[in-house]
């Protein structure tokens, strides 16, 4: 899944601002969220145009730890023996 946990998405207003991934612009993808500002909250699912979750397309090599940043910025925490900004080349 390369949708980032709700919880972690920018306010979303209660419309779709798109259907599929077509309607996004390169890199952002099309996730489902809740309506989270402009009208009281409903339990309808929206989708908006955001960031994926790099750190789920496993862009971490090796076991190691994925910390998100924002937008496509990530940090490499590596396992012992192993270095570079994705953990793919040994010490």
């Amino acid at each position: 899944e390369i949708c980032p946990p709700s919880s972690d998405m920018s306010p979303t207003p209660c419309e779709d601002e798109c259907s599929s991934q077509a309607d996004c612009p390169y890199p952002l993808v099309c996730c489902p969220g809740g309506c989270t500002q402009g009208r009281p909250k409903d339990d309808r699912t929206y989708h908006a145009c955001v960031y994926p979750d790099i750190c789920a397309t496993g862009v971490c090599k090796h076991g190691a730890t994925c910390i998100r940043g924002q937008g496509l910025e990530y940090e490499c925490l590596c396992p012992p023996g192993l270095e570079g900004p994705n953990c793919d080349t040994g010490k």
